[in-house]
């Protein structure tokens, strides 16, 4: 079986540094973007895992992420009201604040990769 693939979609490097903690606990390979068109492009090319959307990143729009059967985790600030019920409205398959993604990451990732694993 190949190694997992989750693509990080963002600009924050804060945001992507206890994500590879992550990586490596779970053994998956994060591939991090930072150009929004160019991660769209990479996910109806590439095979992925699941999608994660860091929603402070400007140029994000959830519904541009969503159309294909990878499942996306979309994460941004609490005081980001507009941006998280776009993402639920896009379809995502998770909408979580930052602070329920860091309290759970390791939890989201075992049932992403538990999910498409199997």
């Amino acid at each position: 079986m190949s190694q997992a693939r989750i693509l990080l979609v963002s600009r924050d490097l804060m945001f992507a540094s206890p994500i590879g903690g992550e990586a490596k606990r779970h053994d998956f390979e994060l591939i991090v973007e930072a150009d929004t068109a160019r991660a769209s492009q990479r996910i109806g090319e590439e095979n992925w895992s699941a999608v994660l959307l860091d929603l402070t990143h400007p140029g994000i729009d959830p519904a541009n992420f969503t159309a294909d059967s990878v499942p996306v985790v979309a994460v941004g600030p609490h005081v980001h009201t507009g941006k998280l019920q776009q993402a639920r409205e896009a379809g995502s398959s998770m909408v979580l604040t930052k602070g329920q993604f860091s309290s759970t990451m390791s939890d989201v990732f075992s049932q992403l990769l538990g999910e498409n694993n199997g």
